[in-house]
């Protein structure tokens, strides 16, 4: 699920894990967003690691510093250690470099950590880009910058291979509102579904209420 912040993506993301639990399908909902509001959903605390919500339904919210320091916690000892460097303490071990330099050559688990990033970005773009592994969900609301920002969205995802296979509208005024208060919301609101269908069909639309 994909869009604007507050435009509800994990709420829906949240209900279609749900859904896909019930159906029976081990199914993990990852929040990657910097503010995480997934437990808040589920109203359970999450972390890192994925917890079980429910049969066959796990959450996680991804922690960015901790994912750091696994991929690239050895980078980062070895920069640290150049940085720190003094004196010529531990000239056993590479009798020219240290001296002189006085921190010593990466090892071979700092010089793989690139190559090893890379080789997962790549795994990770296979993924992404396969139609029977992955597709993106845009969410949005009946607004015209939350409309603008999907369309871009879409577009970068065509541009990249990514399949997109629903556009989820959320946040419309119920037709059981009859308060003539909201009567000019809820027209622009019509229009703006009739522009969101006319600008993502054959894209299948699917229209939320409040």
């Amino acid at each position: 699920m994909t869009g604007k912040g507050g435009i509800g993506k994990t709420s829906v993301a949240a209900a279609t894990g749900l859904r896909c639990a019930e159906l029976g399908y081990k199914t993990l909902v990852l929040s990657t967003d910097p503010a995480h509001s997934l437990a808040d959903s589920f109203d359970l605390e999450l972390g890192h690691d994925p917890r079980p919500v429910r049969p066959n339904l796990w959450g996680a919210e991804l922690d960015a510093l901790m994912e750091l320091e696994g991929n690239w916690g050895a980078v980062k000892r070895y920069i640290t250690q150049v940085l720190q460097a003094r004196g010529l303490e531990g000239t056993i071990v590479e009798p020219i470099f240290r001296p002189i330099a006085g921190f010593s050559l990466p090892d071979k688990e700092v010089m793989n950590a690139p190559y090893e990033f890379y080789q997962q970005i790549e795994a990770l773009e296979k993924v992404l880009t396969d139609p029977t592994q992955t597709s993106v969900r845009l969410v949005m609301n009946p607004e015209k910058m939350v409309i603008k920002g999907s369309l871009r969205a879409h577009a970068y995802l065509s541009l990249y291979n990514v399949g997109t296979d629903l556009v989820i509208a959320n946040r419309f005024i119920p037709e059981s509102v009859t308060d003539p208060f909201f009567q000019q919301w809820k027209t622009q609101q019509q229009q703006y579904r009739q522009e969101i269908h006319n600008n993502f069909m054959p894209l299948p639309d699917l229209g939320f209420r409040w």
